[in-house]
């Protein structure tokens, strides 16, 4: 669900990144978009939902 989140956000911003002109960022952030994806596909490790984890999931940083 994280991971969706943070992926639509990344791409309204790509698209508006291309929509304004700043293509170099365009580039950038989709290019980003699909090495994350790679990387999900291929080693189902989600970059993204690792740190939201980590700023927002006070439960897993607390001791047990």
């Amino acid at each position: 669900e994280t991971a969706c989140g943070v992926g639509g956000v990344w791409l309204i911003a790509t698209g508006a990144a291309f929509f304004t002109g700043a293509t170099t960022a365009g580039y950038v952030l989709g290019g980003v978009m699909a090495a994350m994806a790679t990387l999900v596909a291929t080693t189902h490790i989600c970059i993204p939902s690792i740190v939201y984890g980590l700023l927002f999931d006070r439960k897993q940083a607390q001791p047990a």
